[in-house]
Order: structure tokens, then sequence, then C-alpha cells
């Protein structure tokens, strides 16, 4: 006689146990977007502050805002100068410019957790790390 338990048991590859990922990286899009420009002569520009959420430490940074940007990002060259604690994506996420085409910065493969605040305004982010030039920060259609 068969178990009647082991009947409706379905087995699952270890490849897709393995490849399985994390919550919050689910959460992230697929793809991403990144618009800003150069020079920023006609863009808004805002002062954040900025805090870790593992140490508390605070910073405050120029950001550029823009409608076009599918996302928030932070210059890799500023989280590590600033020892920004980062976590590693298991799935790098391929980054778009306006015009379709591929950023020359790659794909994000690292996320960095901060508080950003504006005014009287607070919330948790999750920038995504690249490479962006003269910016620091980038607020996208998502911030506003």
């Amino acid at each position: 006689m068969q178990n009647p338990v082991s009947e409706n048991l379905t087995v699952v590859p270890t490849e897709i146990i393995r490849n399985r990922r994390p919550k919050w990286e689910r959460q992230l899009p697929s793809k991403l977007v990144i618009a800003s420009e150069e020079d920023g002569s006609t863009s808004l520009k805002l002062k954040v502050e900025l805090e870790t959420t593992d140490t508390g430490e605070g910073k405050s940074v120029n950001s550029f805002v823009d409608s076009r940007a599918t996302g928030e990002f932070i210059d890799c060259h500023y989280a590590k100068s600033n020892r920004l604690r980062t976590r590693k994506l298991s799935k790098p996420i391929p980054v778009y410019n306006v015009d379709r085409t591929l950023n020359e910065a790659g794909s994000i493969t690292e996320v960095v957790d901060l508080i950003l605040r504006y005014w009287n305004h607070s919330e948790q982010t999750l920038f995504t790390v690249t490479g962006l030039g003269k910016q620091k920060l980038i607020l996208g259609h998502s911030w506003l």
C-alpha cells in the first residue's frame, strides 16, 4: 500500500530552491531606466539628508530629481567613499537609458538601504548602486 501523504508531495528541483531570491530583492524591478543629463542646468536639485540604517550616521547631499528615471540611484564612488554598507543582488538588474540603449555603467549588482529626509518627509529608501558621473543621487519617478 502506498503512503497517502507521499502521493500529494511535489518534488522541486534543487536548482530552483538555490535560485530563489530573497523577498526584498524580488520587490525590485526587473529593469531600470536612468535619464540623467550630465550638465543638469535645467534639472531640479534638492538638498536631502541621508542616514544609514546600520550606524545612524547622517550626511547632507545634493540630489538630482528626474521624473524619467524609474528608481532611486546612488553613485558607486560616493557610496564607497562614505563607507555605505551595500548588499549584493543574486541577479543583476539591467539599466537602460531613456533612448532604450543599455547604460554604459552596466547592470545593477548592489543596493544600499538608507533613510532619506527632505523637509518634514522621511522614508526608508533602497538605492541602486551605479556610476552616475557628476551626480551623487538620482531620485526618480517612484520617489516623486
